[in-house]
């Protein structure tokens, strides 16, 4: 529960580290994340005050846990399987998006393999099956924080300030513009426009999970076969051209 690759370190690292990540949808996950690791915090500390509330004092020592009950009684107290204290040295946030998601992928699998681990020591189904649980869930943040390494590599500075500017000739205020590009549900466009930007975020990011349907409902709005062309086009060439200049390094001139 208080360990390096507990769910309290867990939460905390998350919920610190989306303030900087630049990216609505980085920003959203780690929010969601964050507080699914206080709910998995939640669910390991009503187990283990379970299972030390009825035990005697023997029982506590022969467990290994006379010192804690010296200090604390069958109080909770974030501490690892050691006994050692919970400590914000378990934690990171470099500021930089790139190594932060990656440490968080790598925190999902620590968690993952940890939680294996404690099911291996235990014979109780009660304890055995959430763990279970909470296990799965490593697997899936996991997963998820690959998307946001996608979703935060795809970001391109150069390609956002440049049609910032572009916006702002057509008249669209500074406050629609940041809500484009960090949360276009709350941008105050037609919903038309967001499915499209919707569609050119996908095909840019995770192009094979487009299915028929999108393709279906951007067509009953009115666009036809070769608008469609146009818009893929637009952004397989726009992309080429991020990278590059990320790559590069170039400077802004604008």
């Amino acid at each position: 529960m208080g360990g390096p690759d507990g769910e309290l370190a867990a939460s905390l690292r998350y919920l610190n580290q989306r303030y900087t990540m630049p990216t609505g949808k980085a920003k959203a996950l780690l929010t969601d994340i964050g507080t699914e690791e206080m709910a998995h915090l939640e669910v390991i500390a009503a187990m283990v005050y379970q299972l030390m509330r009825g035990a005697s004092v023997e029982q506590l020592k022969a467990a290994g846990l006379a010192g804690h009950y010296a200090d604390h009684d069958k109080a909770l107290f974030y501490v690892d399987a050691n006994g050692n204290p919970f400590t914000v040295t378990y934690i990171q946030a470099k500021g930089d998006p790139i190594t932060d998601l990656h440490e968080d992928m790598a925190a999902e699998q620590k968690a993952r393999s940890t939680y294996e681990w404690l099911i291996n020591l235990s014979d109780d189904p009660c304890v055995i099956d959430p763990l279970r649980f909470l296990r799965e869930r490593e697997v899936v943040h996991f997963q998820r924080f690959g998307e946001a390494l996608m979703d935060v590599q795809e970001y391109c500075k150069y390609c956002v300030i440049a049609h910032s500017m572009f916006l702002r000739k057509l008249g669209v205020s500074e406050e629609v513009i940041n809500k484009i590009v960090s949360d276009i549900d709350s941008a105050s466009i037609s919903e038309d426009r967001k499915q499209i930007l919707k569609f050119t975020i996908k095909s840019s990011t995770v192009p094979n999970e487009i299915i028929d349907k999108e393709v279906t409902e951007l067509m009953n709005l009115g666009l036809t076969d070769a608008q469609l062309v146009e818009i893929v086009s637009v952004v397989d060439l726009f992309t080429s051209f991020n990278k590059f200049l990320d790559t590069l390094q170039v400077d802004l001139d604008f």
